[in-house]
């Protein structure tokens, strides 16, 4: 595959990575047995798809991004916040949440999740995936649940 520059090639991996992350999380919210699973099925993907691809997120972190990569990192993270919008109304309207405003809510979460990955990679530390996603849940369910319904 040729690129035409080194910008071009780094546009072009941060977009499969985008898109691979939304990718992800469309499937893991599709795979969810209840909203709170679907939630947290997709906070764990973006956790997963961020340190799989480590090398990528330096990139778009590390590097000033160009016009394009920034519509495209916007159209990315938009969809994420869309995504946990969708899971965050399902279930307040369901009576699994109570949460008074589900955008601002999903849009917190995704930006403290993401402020984290790209923490570590700007500050070059290592981070335990398994502490951060126990802490997401744990946190989540705090946050979100009025009531778990076992039904």
């Amino acid at each position: 595959m040729y690129f035409p520059s080194k910008a071009h090639l780094e546009a072009t991996l941060i977009e499969r990575y985008v898109l691979g992350a939304v990718d992800r999380a469309e499937q893991a919210m599709a795979d969810g047995p209840s909203w709170i699973g679907r939630f947290e099925a997709v906070v764990e993907a973006m956790v997963a798809h961020a340190l799989d691809h480590r090398p990528v997120l330096e990139l778009q972190v590390l590097h000033t991004p160009t016009a394009g990569t920034r519509e495209t990192i916007a159209a990315g993270t938009d969809r994420m916040v869309s995504l946990l919008t969708q899971i965050l109304t399902g279930g307040t309207e369901t009576g699994e949440f109570e949460v008074d405003d589900p955008f601002m809510t999903a849009a917190l979460v995704y930006h403290g999740v993401d402020g984290v990955l790209r923490s570590s990679v700007t500050f070059e530390r290592e981070l335990d995936p398994d502490r951060l996603v126990a802490a997401l849940h744990h946190n989540v369910r705090q946050m979100l649940v009025h009531e778990i319904r076992l039904d």
